[in-house]
């Protein structure tokens, strides 16, 4: 089969359901998917599982060859079958890795990156053969708000193509093998084995309010903030007593009830991640000094693009990335620079939807030399604070909010002259009101 064009490429789409009953309760909806357990002989992998595949493959200590950097593998990557092991492996991409920071939480933000993921590939795919894209459906999904345009897009591909023109064919994986691309066979690899586990956290029905916990930074470990932690009853206080613990006493500080400080906020973010409560998710992820798996590609987009970025807070230190970064080297520089706690999240969320903008409408940066990530977030404030009758903060609206702010900023279409002025970096007179 020759390849592929932007005319008559078909993508070819398998749905996998993480369970039976999952499965069960996608097909009351018309909806035909998969379990992992019936594609076998096939395996469904993460995609940070083959990241280790390959870094392994490319270890030589006779020649001091530490391998294939540990960078994600990108939507091209994850359209392809391999051979492993003698296993034939199909790798989900990297929207629906659970690991993958907290975006997963948010419905209408993955289903964007399940038509942008489709997109690219359709754009850009020049193999023999068709590319084989797996969407995991999470039992997550299902208690989601937005559930019912995730289904529309599914039933969007039973038609056969997309809004856009692109084709789609569904599928079982055992009949669309055939027409996928040739098997990429990893040979003589340290063999160990590779789980491949579907389990999610239940949600945990707390109620979330803020309640002031800054009286707690310079009071005792014992009794005063072990006390309150013990009888406080919102996500939002435990997250920052907790934040308080990690910081002062380590990762490894034991609890009464057994588990350690970064146990109890891991526990807690998923927890924060299942009820939507973003501003909570965040904090744990900054405390916890998370790093999105896919910021490297994404980094390596704007650079592509001729830009460079900076990243920093605000008003204060900044530090310019000019070349492709391994995902260490981006976290040491995150944390390193950023000592805002939400920002050092949000940041790395503008970077991936500006990574995404700069390919699909590069337009809007044009004349912008420097993207400086801290100004985009710092101008993001401003625009809510000119918009937002509640008042609600940044780094509390869902992912999907966040990048809508973020097109409006671009965009400023809907701001008045001195509003968009300040949007843009202009100072304004002490003591002037800016509503």
């Amino acid at each position: 089969m020759g390849q592929g064009t932007a005319s008559d490429l078909v993508v070819q789409v398998v749905l996998i359901a993480e369970s039976m009953r999952l499965q069960a309760m996608m097909a009351t909806y018309g909806i035909q998917t998969q379990t992992p357990l019936e594609v076998e002989p096939v395996q469904i992998w993460p995609p940070s599982q083959l990241v280790k595949m390959y870094e392994l493959l490319g270890i030589n200590l006779k020649l001091g060859l530490k391998g294939r950097p540990a960078r994600p593998i990108g939507a091209l990557g994850t359209s392809k079958l391999y051979r492993i092991f003698g296993q034939t492996v199909l790798c989900y991409p990297l929207t629906f890795e659970l690991s993958d920071f907290y975006l997963s939480h948010d419905m209408a933000l993955l289903i964007d990156d399940i038509k942008n993921e489709l997109h690219f590939v359709g754009k850009y795919w020049r193999m023999s053969g068709r590319p084989t894209v797996c969407i995991l459906i999470r039992e997550e999904h299902l208690r989601d708000v937005n559930f019912k345009e995730m289904l529309d897009l599914l039933v969007e591909f039973k038609k056969g193509y997309l809004q856009s023109g692109l084709k789609i064919k569904t599928g079982r994986l055992q009949n669309l093998i055939s027409s996928s691309t040739k098997l990429v066979n990893l040979k003589e690899v340290n063999k160990g084995r590779l789980r491949n586990g579907f389990n999610l956290s239940k949600a945990v029905n707390l109620v979330c309010y803020p309640q002031p916990i800054a009286l707690y930074e310079h009071r005792p470990t014992w009794p005063d903030i072990m006390d309150a932690l013990r009888t406080c009853d919102t996500l939002y206080a435990q997250s920052q007593l907790l934040g308080i613990l990690y910081n002062r006493e380590g990762n490894h500080f034991t609890l009464p009830d057994g588990t350690t400080a970064k146990e109890r906020l891991e526990r807690l973010s998923r927890q924060a991640g299942a009820l939507r409560h973003w501003s909570v998710v965040r904090y744990c992820s900054s405390i916890l000094q998370k790093l999105v798996d896919s910021i490297s590609p994404y980094i390596t987009s704007i650079l592509v693009s001729g830009k460079q970025i900076t990243v920093g807070t605000y008003g204060h230190k900044e530090v310019a990335i000019d070349h492709p970064r391994t995902p260490k080297e981006i976290h040491e520089l995150l944390y390193d620079v950023i000592r805002e706690p939400y920002d050092a999240v949000l940041q790395q969320e503008i970077i991936l939807y500006v990574g995404r903008l700069i390919s699909t409408t590069p337009h809007l940066f044009d004349g912008i030399v420097k993207i400086r990530v801290g100004s985009f977030v710092e101008a993001m404030k401003f625009y809510l604070s000119f918009k937002n009758e509640k008042q609600t903060t940044l780094e509390s609206l869902a992912p999907s909010q966040v990048r809508r702010v973020l097109y409006k900023v671009l965009t400023d279409t809907d701001l008045e002259p001195r509003e968009r002025r300040l949007i843009e970096g202009a100072t304004w007179p002490p003591g002037l009101p800016l509503q």
